[in-house]
């Protein structure tokens, strides 16, 4: 059944996870800690030619009660997946740059649905899913649009974890944002 179809029968049933895939071959993603005018974080998912670009006002949590405000800022070149540098006061984003993570992720959407496609259906429905691979964000995470704010949460999975948090050193360097 497909899941509009599946959503449409019963707004209030939960998501059923089951009759959904990964969207093709994983893609890249980097987060990178970032301390510019506000200290934040960038979660940057490669997207076709670009990086798609989304500011964290805080850094995620595996706790599935916890989510994040979002905020979708403009794409960024893929050159930025390999970055861990001081940005030069009098350029746009001064300040360190951290590579917090790193890996791969999928779009989870219905089979036979392209990247582009499942992003944007997400998007204009207001939830998507990734699964991600990356050293520190695993398992399945949702971008979701409640009310005006884009938030982005843990799902339950095996990979949550309402006790812990993540580390904040470098996964390339093991260095941390105050030493760049």
């Amino acid at each position: 059944m497909p899941v509009r179809k599946y959503r449409a029968d019963d707004p209030a049933r939960p998501l059923q996870y089951s009759f959904l895939c990964a969207v093709e071959d994983p893609l890249q993603f980097v987060v990178h800690e970032h301390w510019a005018t506000r200290h934040h974080f960038d979660l940057r998912l490669e997207l076709g030619k670009v990086l798609q670009d989304w500011v964290l006002v805080s850094k995620p949590s595996p706790n599935p009660k916890r989510s994040v405000r979002t905020l979708p800022m403009n794409d960024h070149d893929k050159r930025c997946l390999d970055l861990e540098l001081r940005i030069e006061a009098g350029h746009y984003g001064a300040g360190p740059l951290l590579m917090w993570d790193r890996g791969t992720f999928t779009i989870v959407a219905e089979p036979g649905t392209s990247r582009e496609a499942a992003m944007i259906e997400g998007m204009n429905q207001r939830r998507v899913l990734l699964r991600f691979q990356g050293v520190k964000l695993r398992g399945t995470w949702v971008l979701r649009k409640i009310g005006e704010d884009w938030r982005f949460q843990k799902l339950e999975d095996e990979f949550a974890s309402p006790s812990q948090a993540f580390s904040d050193d470098s996964v390339l360097t093991g260095r941390y944002i105050r030493d760049i």
